[in-house]
């Protein structure tokens, strides 16, 4: 989960949205995945100890990234940033990656960064 404070004025729909597609496009984020390790990683999820900790939900879209308001102060509304990554041994890089990247989104769509 990565917080993500915006001001009160700020258009909250617009910066989820561009949010959500940053984080939906990110090609370590599940459920980005393809050819060979599609099936890998289907296979893995129709493990017995897997299954019995998803409670038997066995598909991809189960791991969607989500942008949800967290906290609504009189100041200030945090979004809350989630998704689960492919390479856990980057999650520093991808998860600076995803800022970034929703920093850069937010400026082209005329949005001041929080």
């Amino acid at each position: 989960m990565i917080p993500f404070p915006l001001p009160i004025s700020a258009d909250r729909r617009l910066v989820m949205e561009a949010v959500q597609k940053v984080v939906e496009e990110h090609p370590l984020i599940l459920p980005n995945v393809q050819g060979a390790e599609l099936a890998a990683t289907e296979r893995e999820l129709r493990l017995p100890q897997v299954r019995s900790f998803l409670g038997n939900r066995t598909k991809l879209d189960q791991f969607r990234p989500r942008v949800m308001v967290q906290e609504v102060t009189n100041i200030r509304v945090m979004l809350s940033v989630r998704f689960w990554i492919r390479e856990v041994q980057h999650r520093d890089l991808i998860v600076s990656e995803v800022l970034s990247a929703a920093l850069d989104r937010l400026k082209e769509a005329g949005i001041d960064a929080p």
